[in-house]
């Protein structure tokens, strides 16, 4: 894995922690959160790049 920084506006900081808080991630941390986050944009931007290939 790579370490990178990311800056976030404080009200979804507070939002993400009540998640993480609340045990919605395994294990239960900022870091986990943020990689599950990113890992389920990026594969929905890239199905929806595929469904638009298959219309075309």
């Amino acid at each position: 894995m790579k370490t990178i920084a990311v800056t976030i506006d404080e009200s979804t900081l507070r939002r993400m922690d009540r998640l993480v808080a609340r045990g919605d991630t395994q294990p239960g941390n900022r870091s986990a959160f943020i990689r599950r986050a990113v890992l389920d944009y990026v594969t929905r931007l890239e199905r929806v790049a595929e469904e638009d290939r298959e219309r075309e």
